[in-house]
């Protein structure tokens, strides 16, 4: 059997598919750890190298995908502390209604990337304070640690060929030295694990704490590093070591 994922962002829609040995191509939805199986008949088949596939996006919705993009841009610092963010200029900039981005920014507020004071509209937050850094590290980890024991029971072939192409991705940004990048990775490794729990209910608990982490990332003089750590963790999943994972996760989120 054979896999290929591609994908149109590595924080918004990923693409996966999956080849059968009658070459019967079918679409898989990836969403909250679920799989779905779409046919794709109709669609057109790409070939790269000597196999044929197609893909199927993750379509979100127009309000998550305006979330997924600012929080990006903050947590990038294309947007700085401090600098305000106005619904209208943002509906105009996407082309979209007020309405979603009105919630982007609710969502986004109450994650703690945003902060919103009467007639003073949204703006970007400040940095966290430093003294909250061991209580916010000591929640994500107990977060990602009651996921990471639920995914191991629930993860397939199709879960490593998506953690191989965020690993990808996080080497090539680890690579370069963008920190930027590198931070968008690394949640992003962080945040499959948290999905592939099927329990939706801890995405919303994890989301503000490790946005609040991210706000000043910074993790390795060498950025290799935190590749080499986050391939560790993966290899330590793969081979269902329940304990070697939760050790490494744990050494990992500081």
């Amino acid at each position: 059997m054979v896999y290929s994922v591609a994908r149109s962002s590595i924080m918004t829609d990923i693409y996966v598919v999956k080849i059968e040995p009658q070459l019967r191509i079918l679409g898989l939805r990836r969403e909250m750890g679920k799989i779905s199986h779409i046919p794709i008949d109709s669609h057109p088949v790409c070939i790269q190298g000597s196999t044929a596939f197609t893909a199927m996006p993750i379509y979100h919705t127009i309000r998550e995908q305006i979330t997924e993009r600012l929080r990006s841009e903050v947590l990038s610092q294309h947007l700085t502390a401090g600098e305000s963010l106005r619904e209208v200029a943002l509906a105009k900039r996407y082309g979209v209604s007020r309405a979603p981005v009105r919630d982007a920014l609710l969502q986004l507020t109450n994650e703690g990337l945003l902060v919103a004071k009467p007639n003073c509209g949204v703006k970007v937050a400040p940095l966290p304070d430093g003294s909250l850094q061991p209580l916010i590290i000591r929640l994500r980890r107990e977060i990602e640690q009651v996921a990471l024991e639920r995914l191991f029971d629930r993860i397939d072939e199709v879960d490593f060929a998506l953690l191989q192409v965020i690993l990808d991705e996080l080497r090539d940004a680890c690579s370069t030295g963008q920190s930027s990048s590198v931070a968008q990775c690394d949640m992003a490794f962080h945040r499959f694990i948290i999905t592939s729990s099927g329990v939706p209910e801890l995405l919303t608990l994890w989301l503000p704490v490790v946005s609040r982490m991210m706000l000043h990332y910074s993790r390795h003089e060498n950025w290799m590093e935190s590749h080499r750590e986050h391939v560790a963790i993966s290899e330590s999943i793969q081979k269902k070591d329940h304990i070697l994972a939760s050790r490494l996760l744990t050494k990992n989120i500081s």
